[in-house]
């Protein structure tokens, strides 16, 4: 969500490496839903293409060259509709997403419980305070 909110807030051009890091985190986890949890099941069948340590170095070949083109695409897919709901999501919300990259900007962290109180104040719907 980072790379997204300083893409709306800032422009694509002003992207920091900070968010940038962003991808990697959503590509690895897209790739463990496809290959280690099943969420490719049309696609793939009920099949776990890779060890949890992944498939590389020393790691034994599980899907042939066709079934790793299936699995980048299901993984592609993943990483497009996440980005596409996360950029809805802030955009749908952009008053609260200005409201706190200001005070990002001016304060630098956010605690958890002014950030609830944000997004209540903020939001359509209101939001349950967490219970723990």
């Amino acid at each position: 969500g980072g790379r997204v909110a300083e893409e709306l807030a800032y422009g694509a051009e002003e992207v920091t490496t900070g968010a940038s890091s962003d991808l990697q985190r959503v590509a690895d986890v897209a790739r463990r839903m496809v290959t280690q949890w099943g969420f490719a099941t049309e696609a793939l069948g009920s099949t776990a293409w890779e060890s949890p340590m992944g498939s590389g170095f020393n790691s034994p070949k599980m899907a042939s060259e066709a079934t790793q083109e299936r699995i980048d695409m299901a993984v592609e897919a993943i990483v497009r509709n996440a980005y596409e709901s996360c950029k809805k999501t802030l955009t749908d919300n952009r008053a609260l997403l200005d409201r706190l990259t200001d005070l990002l900007v001016e304060r630098e962290t956010v605690g958890n419980d002014e950030l609830m109180q944000l997004v209540r104040e903020y939001a359509a719907a209101p939001i349950k305070a967490d219970s723990h």
